[in-house]
């Protein structure tokens, strides 16, 4: 009856792992789930004087601060660590067909990454490396409903993808005699949560047998609400409040891409291509007080919510004058129009014609001029 179950272990006794298990019913339904682990090994000779590494907070031990590194007692307090992350993937999906011409599917990975990584952190001309805490959480969600006909095809989908930071920020004691009273400890932010969704359509159509149309069309937005931190932790620098808690960040995406082929004889062939892709930052601009290096108080500085159109057209036109002799003529034509950068309008016209051909069986001469 097409019933089937199909499972597959990889390095199951070694650190990249892998499961994949499948079942269902050829032609009715079809359920996934799979597991993987992965680790990438950055370093094993690192040493550091810092304690607490792999934590959120990073302390040393005695016989510091110090001016310089000669004077600091590294001889008795390096420590070898081991750099490196670990990812998990576990995922779990399901397909069913109701009837033959529609098809739905929908598929959840949650991935963890645990570990370290290498990062520095400076006060003004004195700087330390460091240990950063890696405990990141990915959520991601797919689904969609496709639709096959004999001329007309569509696909409906969902994208989400929900990203996570067990640690907000990264802690150290300056190794260093502060140069600036209060300087003794610096604090780095790590990765914001943020959360990306679309919602996007694949629809194609044959109006001839030698004519085929297919569009493209998605809507995206990537939000970041992560709680600013204290602008330092230096208890003797006055800084004026910021102008909110956190940034409430917004970027909204539409993409559009619409193709249309068209074999007019068995001679000519047309393409026509448009794209269409814009960012819209709607981040709220703002003026921050802030500091540098945990030392000194910097000019206020305000945000630039960077965003850009793109317009693309691509026209073109094949024929083959023999069987060894092509040629090719094509028009583009692109636009850029942004905010806040160095151009804020681009218009670029493009006219180009190729010839090829084949003078002998291994040896092709092409020209093209543009």
């Amino acid at each position: 009856d097409g019933t089937y179950l199909n499972a597959t272990g990889t390095n199951l006794g070694l650190d990249t792992r892998s499961l994949n298990v499948e079942g269902g019913q050829q032609g009715k339904y079809k359920l996934l789930l799979d597991y993987n682990e992965l680790p990438h090994f950055i370093s094993d000779t690192t040493q550091t004087p810092f304690l607490g590494n792999g934590g959120a907070s990073l302390t040393l031990p005695a016989g510091f601060p110090a001016a310089n590194t000669t004077l600091m007692p590294l001889a008795n307090t390096l420590q070898p660590f081991d750099i490196s992350t670990k990812r998990k993937v576990i995922g779990v999906g399901a397909s069913w067909t109701p009837v033959n011409t529609w098809d739905y599917g929908v598929a959840y990975h949650h991935e963890t990454r645990d570990g370290t990584r290498g990062t520095s952190g400076a006060f003004f001309t004195n700087a330390a490396q460091l240990i950063a805490p890696v405990e990141y959480e990915t959520d991601q969600i797919d689904a969609s409903a496709t639709y096959t006909g004999a001329r007309f095809q569509a696909k409906f989908a969902y994208y989400g993808s929900i990203f996570r930071d067990n640690n907000s920020a990264l802690t150290w004691q300056n190794p260093f005699t502060p140069t600036v009273p209060g300087a003794d400890a610096g604090q780095l932010a790590l990765p914001p949560d943020n959360q990306f969704h679309q919602i996007s359509a694949s629809l194609a159509y044959q109006f001839t047998e030698r004519t085929r149309g297919t569009a493209d069309i998605a809507f995206g937005r990537m939000t970041q609400n992560e709680m600013f931190l204290a602008p330092t932790l230096n208890p003797n620098l006055v800084v004026p409040p910021l102008p909110g808690s956190s940034l409430d960040g917004r970027v909204d995406t539409f993409n559009v891409n619409v193709t249309l082929n068209s074999a007019v004889t068995d001679r000519l062939r047309l393409n026509g291509v448009y794209l269409h892709n814009n960012r819209d930052n709607r981040t709220a601009q703002a003026t921050y007080n802030w500091v540098t290096t945990d030392m000194f108080l910097a000019a206020p500085a305000t945000n630039l919510p960077y965003s850009f159109t793109q317009d693309k057209l691509q026209l073109r036109g094949d024929y083959r004058a023999t069987p060894k002799i092509k040629a090719t003529l094509g028009y583009e034509y692109e636009a850029y129009d942004r905010t806040f950068q160095e151009a804020e309008k681009t218009r670029e016209n493009t006219i180009w014609g190729k010839i090829a051909a084949r003078a002998l069986d291994n040896f092709n001469l092409s020209l093209k001029y543009a």
